[in-house]
């Protein structure tokens, strides 16, 4: 099977950590003793070599389903000019990586310049590039409906009332507090400064006519879909957008998705979208239906890359060079 020695690896260490069976609750003390201040650096890297700026850069660009703060997106964006929207529920924070930015910390390490495409001179003059965020929760039946499932429940054409509906109660869901402080916890990723100033206050710091507008107008961004503004644009315009984004991607992307792993593989897959998945917590009570090929149910993270691996022959599996959960699922070409 693709990626063989890979999920060996992974193997002995679900083994010798008593194998992790079930949710987030496992994943969750292991991830706060991770420091990984260049994870979503690391990710691009590996991005921009396994798929190319051609591909990543085509039509509406690359998802970043569970970005988190959006440091990914961020990167991509600013560093290399490739447009990139985050799918989160909850609210980006990228005071710290705008300030990064402006103060040349992005670009200090020259043995990275391949992967710079931007100058530091043009970031600084142009300010901070913003992604877009689809900032609502996305389930597989949105995956199915978007893409034309075969399934008669799913099937639409376009931003249909079906595709209206799940995205209306996607943006309900994102409006729960649960979603607001998720992503101070749970990433631990991206660019780093001492935790303690709040981005408010590095937000203010930043010396950029763009940081101030899109802090004023959360509209600013293309295809940034926040909650509260819907009433403005209207459930149908607010689906059409991201419809549009999710048919439109060139590359499904995302870094310890957790639950938002199925519906990340699932677009992918039904879209024929290359994708890079680094799976984390399996959540094996919240998909008791995952199995694998021997019927066995998923419940380890072992298990859970080999059931991801098993949706198509193209699917390999590979190594990160960060600390943790750092196994990527991915397909370049569907088979």
């Amino acid at each position: 099977m693709p990626g063989s020695s890979a999920r060996s690896r992974a193997r002995r260490r679900a083994q010798a950590s008593g194998g992790h069976r079930g949710g987030c609750e496992e994943g969750a003390a292991a991830r706060c003793r991770v420091r990984n201040v260049s994870r979503a650096s690391i990710f691009r890297r590996w991005l921009l070599d396994t798929f190319g700026r051609e591909a990543l850069g085509a039509g509406a660009g690359v998802l970043d389903v569970a970005g988190g703060k959006g440091a990914l997106a961020f990167e991509l964006a600013n560093l290399n000019g490739l447009r990139a929207t985050v799918l989160d529920p909850r609210p980006l924070s990228l005071g710290r990586h705008a300030l990064l930015l402006q103060c040349g910390f992005l670009h200090r390490n020259a043995a990275f310049g391949a992967y710079v495409d931007r100058p530091l001179a043009a970031c600084v003059a142009s300010g901070p590039v913003w992604p877009g965020h689809l900032r609502l929760v996305a389930t597989p039946r949105l995956a199915a409906a978007v893409m034309g499932d075969p399934d008669p429940d799913c099937r639409t054409s376009g931003a249909g009332e079906l595709v209206q509906r799940l995205v209306w109660e996607g943006l309900q869901d994102a409006l729960s507090p649960r979603w607001l402080h998720a992503a101070r916890s749970h990433e631990g990723g991206g660019a780093s400064l001492p935790e303690g100033d709040e981005d408010a206050r590095v937000q203010g710091s930043v010396a950029a006519a763009g940081a101030a507008r899109q802090r004023e107008d959360p509209m600013a961004s293309p295809g940034v879909v926040p909650p509260r503004v819907v009433a403005a644009a209207g459930v149908a315009g607010a689906a059409q957008t991201v419809y549009d984004v999710l048919r439109e991607c060139s590359v499904v992307a995302a870094m310890h998705p957790d639950q938002a792993t199925e519906f990340a593989i699932d677009l992918a897959q039904l879209g024929r979208k290359p994708f890079a998945i680094v799976p984390c917590c399996v959540h094996a009570q919240a998909y008791p239906e995952r199995c694998l090929a021997d019927g066995r149910p998923v419940g380890t993270y072992e298990e859970l890359i080999e059931y991801l691996a098993a949706r198509d022959p193209a699917i390999r599996v590979n190594e990160l060079p960060i600390e943790g959960r750092n196994l990527v699922v991915y397909c370049t070409a569907w088979s």
